[in-house]
């Protein structure tokens, strides 16, 4: 091997150990391509939601419309209960008219309207009945006691305290109210007194009565409302006080009366009961006088202890 040849080889060899040596350029980190992410569902969902909730509000309204302009209209109206007035008369002062919407009938002004122009009604109440009809449901006015007007005149008032009629003779059925000063004798209106409390004391009376079925009370004394007396059957009148506890004071005296007194019912005993304090007290007094049948009246000695005991022994 010649000397030219050797240099060529050991050139080549410096070459090829020289690539050997060197060095790769670092790799790029690979990438990965942005993708799109597949698209939720849910707005989908809620347009549904939201279209499906238009078209019942849109479905509500029309029918709501048509409700109130086409359909519904009265094709009836009645009367229903006991009154001395005709139906006519009675739809005619409520101011209901037919063909108009039963929903948007002024019912409350209706009622208002019979009340105040019938006295004989005590109350009224306008109902709806399905499809097309109004119905005026009115209640009877009842006169439950009179008062004196001094003129010759006796007031029939119902158990609401509402003025019936004028009457030209006692009704001895009711009890009478006696010191009751009226501001007012219109027949329709609320009895007004001087009193403003009167009204209402002569409703809890009447009430607490009827209640315990205390029958035969000719009048009912309101001069001293602190001072309430009744007078039954014309023989024994009962002092209750002001009108606190007045079921209780009420039912005492009908126990005394019935079971004491007079159990028989002879209808001789005549004299004052005083139950105001007896529900504090557990004590009432009763001062009598005795009647034969030949109408001699003879003065006794107050029973006051019996009645203490009687009282006692029955509320406890």
């Amino acid at each position: 091997m010649t000397f030219a040849e050797k240099l060529n080889k050991q050139r080549e060899r410096s070459e090829a150990a020289g690539k050997g040596n060197r060095k790769r350029p670092p790799e790029k980190p690979k990438t990965r391509k942005k993708t799109d992410k597949p698209k939720s569902g849910k707005p989908r969902k809620l347009l549904r939601v939201l279209i499906n909730i238009l078209i019942v509000v849109v479905v509500l309204t029309v029918g709501v419309v048509l409700a109130l302009t086409v359909f519904f209209k009265a094709e009836t109206i009645e009367v229903s209960g006991k009154t001395p007035y005709k139906a006519e008369e009675i739809i005619a002062a409520s101011g209901l008219q037919k063909g108009e919407n039963i929903f948007l009938a002024d019912k409350q002004q209706a009622e208002k309207k019979v009340v105040d122009n019938f006295p004989y009604i005590e109350s009224a109440r306008v109902n709806i009945k399905i499809p097309n009809g109004l119905v005026i449901e009115v209640t009877k006015a009842k006169g439950t006691y009179q008062i004196d007007t001094s003129a010759g005149e006796f007031l029939l008032i119902s158990e609401q305290g509402r003025i019936l009629e004028s009457q030209t003779e006692r009704n001895e059925s009711l009890p009478l109210v006696l010191g009751a000063n009226l501001k007012t004798t219109q027949a329709g209106k609320t009895a007004e007194y001087d009193d403003s409390n009167v009204n209402k004391i002569l409703q809890q009376v009447q009430a607490t009565l009827a209640e315990n079925k205390f029958e035969d009370i000719r009048s009912i004394d309101v001069s001293n409302t602190s001072a309430i007396k009744l007078d039954y059957d014309d023989r024994i009148l009962i002092d209750l006080g002001n009108i606190t506890q007045l079921d209780y004071k009420i039912r005492t005296a009908q126990r005394i009366i019935f079971d004491k007194l007079d159990p028989e019912n002879t209808g001789i005993i005549k004299g004052e009961l005083d139950v105001s304090s007896s529900y504090e007290t557990k004590k009432s007094y009763f001062n009598e006088e005795t009647i034969d049948l030949a109408g001699t009246v003879t003065a006794t000695t107050p029973q006051t202890s019996a009645l203490q005991q009687q009282t006692t022994e029955n509320q406890e």
